[in-house]
């Protein structure tokens, strides 16, 4: 607690804020499926702000292990597949052990009927403890990856910077719960819910890295569509950003985004409706505002970790230039 009261005052100091948050800036929360194309959307909207996403440092930590294991290196990215053959080998030992494999029973239970058991099949059991290992220790890796995401939102929300959550959007509460959080620190907060046809996000599996089963992304599908009349209501009208991603191809999606979506988010980031021209013209008019905002006007001899990628003004000024 010392510590963290002796940071913000660091920070205050170095500010000269009463607040550590200036009113404004912006936070953007993404909301769609599994095979939405979220990342895409983000692609063709080109907002150079730093992403909170617990999958970018699960999918760090799943090409570790790959690169550490052979057995992990035959699964890659590829985690419903390391699943579907640990419930495969599970059902098996079940089947050996007389018991249903529509039966709930834990790992214990399982063992302990194992271990009673007159009859053995070693085999068997090895590779059923194997298996269990392997996917317990990605569920580890996704606990660590999700502690990770949190740890980054909070250090942005400390420094007051701009930045995106990228998620399923899949908890209605939990989404209520850290808009209002963010709002009680200052911040201007949007949502942009990337809707696609259930059919379409199951088919789109084949072409990701790390795939989902077709009932898992049904599953979320529905647990994201029951939410999006509840999110339109929570942000209103104007910050609230629906986009239908029903296009063919990744290029066709970015070029509807920047058609239709980017007029609308831009109106967010700079009280303007913008095409893709104007847009970047009033980015590249307030680029030298911007680093002389995030550089505290010229005083931090050193500048953040990061400037370079996210030039932005802790007064929540627009993109300074396209990527991301």
């Amino acid at each position: 607690m010392k510590l963290l009261m002796e940071s913000w005052r660091k920070y205050l100091s170095e500010e000269e804020l009463d607040d550590p948050v200036q009113t404004n800036s912006k936070i953007i929360f993404m909301a769609g499926a599994p095979g939405s194309g979220k990342s895409t959307v983000l692609e063709g909207l080109g907002l150079p702000i730093d992403i909170v996403n617990a999958d970018t440092f699960y999918e760090k930590y799943l090409s570790g292990l790959s690169k550490r294991s052979l057995a992990f290196k035959s699964y890659g990215k590829d985690v419903d597949s390391l699943l579907q053959d640990f419930n495969a080998v599970r059902d098996e030992l079940k089947q050996f052990l007389g018991i249903d494999p529509e039966e709930k029973i834990s790992h214990d239970e399982l063992v302990q009927k194992y271990d009673d058991s007159e009859e053995k099949d070693d085999n068997l059991f090895f590779r059923y403890k194997k298996y269990r290992q392997m996917a317990s220790i990605r569920a580890k890796k996704f606990a660590k990856a999700q502690r990770k995401a949190k740890k980054q939102k909070e250090e942005y929300e400390l420094e007051g910077r701009p930045f995106i959550v990228d998620g399923t959007g899949g908890v209605f509460a939990r989404m209520r719960n850290a808009k209002k959080k963010l709002e009680d620190l200052g911040y201007d907060v949007g949502m942009i819910y990337v809707d696609v046809p259930k059919k379409m996000a199951i088919d789109r599996q084949q072409f990701r890295d790390r795939k989902l089963s077709p009932q898992d992304v049904s599953n979320s599908w529905d647990a994201v569509n029951k939410n999006k009349k509840p999110y339109e209501d929570l942000f209103g009208e104007d910050k609230f950003f629906d986009f239908l991603n029903d296009a063919p191809s990744p290029e066709e999606t970015i070029k509807k985004v920047k058609s239709e979506l980017l007029p609308r988010v831009s109106t967010f980031f700079s009280g303007q409706e913008l095409n893709e021209a104007d847009w970047q013209k009033w980015v590249k008019t307030n680029y030298d505002q911007q680093i002389a905002a995030y550089t505290r006007g010229g005083k931090n001899k050193v500048r953040p970790s990061g400037w370079q990628e996210a030039p932005i003004s802790y007064r929540g000024a627009p993109p300074g230039a396209s990527g991301g």
